[in-house]
């Protein structure tokens, strides 16, 4: 009976509550007399407005270099590279073979024990004082060092430990990079010259200019929009993104094989100042948030099924009507809307904005 009082009377008020109630008191309770009763939400803040239209943001035009189209050719030569067995002392940028033997506290450690096993200088794949070590051998040549590996190495099994190597190099391979030509292209992109591919090379690196140039644009007029905007948020709207954001940055450590405690080691930090730094974030957020749902609403923002099923189009992996299909049938229609609004109000008021070269 009380929820359901609550919620009529949310209803009739017009609140936009962000939370659940707090201090609820209830009365007495006498026969044939209303229950009284009271508690506290938190609202979504009311706030005016300021103008959003002709903000003006200064910034620097930005176009594709040569150098920027011969940086990608170079990306087709490495693709394209070959290593070939040579007889020389071992350089940055070899890939070796070796036979490799590590002990960790005088027991055999297993995974970084191996035969035959092909390491690329230069990737640091053990260590920079690995590879240094390594430089400079020749096949044939056999080598015992230690290295002493700091409490905030990468991998948690050696952090903080001094492991031993035996080390037998079996083979040199220098890297060979082929010239690029017609052939060269043919064989390995869908096009056929030279020519042809740095047009289509300079196409898709102007499209990633535009699209970087457009997200930096909506950045700086989303800040403008922060700036002239003064009204609190409620505390619970914050401390609820706190926590989703603080559970997302521990999976991003998880997924680079990196433990909250160990990035707290490195970095000297507490969890007290990680969620002092997220919650500077999460509240210019929900603020931003507030006012594009506010200019949403003034300018009849709206998002159809049509609008979905073009947005959808434009992702390279929904190339053929089926995939589309199916995407429409998986998504959270909920959630895609409310993005695609997102990019609806940023191109209104990049479209609406005073941009000015500099």
């Amino acid at each position: 009976m009380i929820d359901q009082s609550y919620a009529q009377v949310v209803k009739e008020l017009k609140l936009e509550v962000v939370d659940f109630p707090k201090n609820i008191n209830v009365g007495p309770y006498k026969e044939q007399v209303p229950l009284l009763v009271s508690c506290e939400v938190d609202v979504k803040p009311e706030f005016k407005l300021a103008p959003y239209k002709q903000i003006t943001i200064k910034k620097k035009p930005v176009n594709v270099d040569e150098k920027d189209i011969e940086k990608e050719l170079d990306q087709l030569r490495e693709n394209a590279a070959e290593y070939k067995k040579v007889d020389r002392p071992c350089q940055e940028t070899d890939i070796i073979r070796l036979d490799m033997q590590a002990q960790r506290d005088g027991k055999i450690f297993k995974p970084w024990t191996h035969t035959h096993v092909g390491i690329k200088l230069g990737l640091a794949t053990y260590g920079q004082d690995f590879d240094q070590k390594i430089i400079g051998l020749k096949p044939s040549d056999t080598l015992s060092f230690s290295i002493g590996y700091p409490e905030d190495f990468r991998h948690e099994q050696v952090a903080g430990h001094t492991i031993d190597f035996d080390i037998k190099v079996i083979e040199i391979r220098e890297k060979t990079l082929p010239k690029i030509d017609d052939e060269l292209v043919s064989t390995l992109t869908n096009y056929q010259t030279v020519d042809e591919l740095k047009n289509e090379t300079r196409k898709k690196l102007e499209q990633k200019l535009k699209n970087k140039e457009k997200g930096e644009l909506t950045g700086l007029i989303f800040q403008e929009l922060f700036d002239n905007h003064s009204f609190e948020v409620p505390e619970s709207m914050i401390e609820r993104e706190v926590k989703q954001s603080f559970k997302n940055f521990e999976n991003q450590l998880e997924e680079s094989y990196f433990t909250l405690q160990q990035y707290l080691k490195s970095t000297g930090k507490t969890v007290e100042d990680i969620e002092l730094d997220l919650k500077e974030t999460a509240t210019i957020k929900i603020k931003t948030e507030l006012i594009l749902e506010k200019i949403i609403k003034e300018e009849s923002i709206d998002v159809s099924d049509e609008d979905i099923e073009e947005e959808i189009k434009t992702y390279p992996e929904y190339d053929t009507p089926e995939k589309v299909k199916k995407a429409l049938q998986e998504i959270d229609k909920e959630s895609f809307s409310h993005a695609l609004k997102q990019k609806k109000v940023a191109n209104f008021l990049i479209a609406h904005a005073n941009i000015i070269p500099t």
